[in-house]
């Protein structure tokens, strides 16, 4: 993914690992299970450092989210605020699928994903 401020690059060869490039920078490889991570990142992984992530973590990291919202709204003063995909989260990942199958109908040629 590239941005007006740098990069992100992530493979399926290397699934911990992401390559961050700031523009007209190095290239910065994060991991997970770092201590420079932070609180919310390292929240997301529950594997140490070495491990592959992936489908363990979807689950847990939407099931704890989603049970964490029910305590909270019984009244669980304490229970934090964690991220969980929402109806506006599903609908907006289709429209980038569809213009993923759109960019790839007009030969690989930019298409922007509507914003809600």
């Amino acid at each position: 993914m590239f941005g007006d401020k740098g990069s992100l690059e992530w493979t399926h060869d290397q699934p911990t690992r992401l390559k961050f490039t700031r523009a007209n920078g190095p290239d910065i490889y994060l991991t997970n299970g770092r201590s420079f991570l932070c609180d919310r990142a390292k929240s997301m992984s529950r594997i140490a450092a070495g491990h592959p992530e992936g489908f363990f973590e979807t689950f847990g990291n939407y099931y704890r989210g989603f049970c964490t919202e029910v305590l909270r709204r019984m009244g669980e003063s304490d229970a934090p605020v964690l991220p969980h995909p929402t109806i506006a989260d599903g609908i907006h990942s289709m429209q980038f699928v569809d213009a993923c199958v759109e960019s790839n109908r007009k030969g690989n040629a930019w298409v922007d994903v509507p914003q809600e």
